[in-house]
């Protein structure tokens, strides 16, 4: 089973380096996700970003935030390319402009584990 070494970003959260593609858009934009379990998305990132990327007709979505608040936000049909493969998923598209995040579906699409330490991260992968 690969493992890949994850690093920390400045607020501790460990992070991922994605190549983020829109079908008819760009051809992608490498940008660096939090690793957060507590979405339990594909990714969610800035709509102005994917935007620019070429995102294309989206979908009005209701979505439970973290703080347990419910926002309509638009999401669609993206694909991510990490550690050599390329997987599709729902993108959702954030009013803000936050941090860009890969959830759970992230890892599970990937065949990953997350797994961290005090000091460092790593990124377990099953079958390919």
């Amino acid at each position: 089973m690969p493992i890949v070494t994850v690093p920390f970003n400045a607020m501790g959260q460990p992070t991922v380096q994605v190549t983020l593609s829109f079908a008819g858009g760009s051809s992608g934009r490498k940008l660096e996700a939090v690793l957060s379990t507590g979405f339990s998305g594909f990714l969610a990132v800035p709509e102005r970003a994917a935007l620019d990327l070429g995102a294309g007709p989206a979908a009005a979505l209701r979505v439970e935030m973290g703080d347990g608040s419910v926002r309509a936000v638009q999401a669609c049909l993206g694909a991510a390319e990490f550690e050599g493969s390329t997987k599709r998923g729902l993108v959702l598209l954030l009013p803000d402009d936050g941090s860009v995040l890969a959830g759970l579906e992230f890892l599970r699409r990937f065949g990953a584990t997350l797994s961290v330490a005090a000091s460092r991260s790593f990124i377990c992968f099953g079958d390919r």
